[in-house]
């Protein structure tokens, strides 16, 4: 599954009113993918540190914007896990992070990264692994980072967005599982693309090494998986 939505659903006129009381603290988020400058956003948590966990075991603060920010707040604490980022992306009008894929960030890595879309529209473009994934503001939505993914907005107006990266727990897996996926049984070559792991298979074989045979096979495994989406 390239993205999953979940039965959460938050009301985006709120969260817009709260943005836009700490929209002079967003900054420019710099990155070779993100063309001309047109992301900005702020962190609304900063990790403890060393990574101690306070007395609820969460091992972030809140930053002084989310502090004033009461329905921000509830959202995050809709999701009974600890957090490693919650944070605002405003995709300028015309602005567009190019293909890439967020390899430390995925299920194997027991990070769920959730979506909220605030101020989305249907001249949003955002692909998943080819899949183009069509979200409505306030929706809740888990999509796979470690594929190729990539996005594009379009319109003439800005496209506000909410990103948590939540810890992977039995609660998330319950969740997921209901939804489809069974994250105990993920393997570590869904990440790759198809033709990735055709590449892969042909360079295994050709090494002709016996011991590679196992791993053929899991890779056989998934190539079949992705052929039947």
């Amino acid at each position: 599954m390239n993205a999953i939505q979940f039965d959460f659903h938050f009301d985006h006129e709120k969260i817009h009113q709260e943005l836009k009381a700490i929209a002079n603290s967003f900054s420019a988020i710099h990155s070779i993918r993100i063309e001309n400058g047109n992301l900005n956003g702020i962190h609304l948590i900063t990790p403890r540190p060393n990574g101690e966990k306070d007395e609820n075991g969460f091992s972030f603060d809140h930053s002084p914007e989310l502090a004033q920010s009461p329905y921000l707040q509830s959202i995050l604490n809709t999701f009974p896990c600890d957090k490693f980022i919650f944070r605002v992306h405003n995709l300028k009008a015309k602005g567009k992070i190019n293909l890439h894929r967020d390899t430390d960030r995925g299920l194997l890595h027991n990070i769920v990264r959730i979506h909220i879309p605030v101020t989305t529209n249907p001249e949003v473009y955002f692909y998943v692994n080819g899949e183009r994934i069509i979200m409505q503001n306030g929706e809740c939505w888990f999509a796979d980072i470690s594929q190729l993914h990539e996005v594009e907005n379009r319109s003439e107006t800005d496209r506000l967005q909410l990103l948590i990266d939540c810890d992977m727990n039995d609660w998330w897996k319950a969740v997921l599982k209901e939804k489809g996926m069974d994250v105990d049984r993920l393997s570590v070559w869904k990440k790759h693309s198809l033709e990735e792991l055709q590449l892969m298979k042909e360079n295994f074989v050709a090494m002709g090494i016996a011991d590679n045979q196992e791993v053929i096979e899991r890779i056989d495994l998934e190539i079949m998986a992705k052929e039947k989406v």
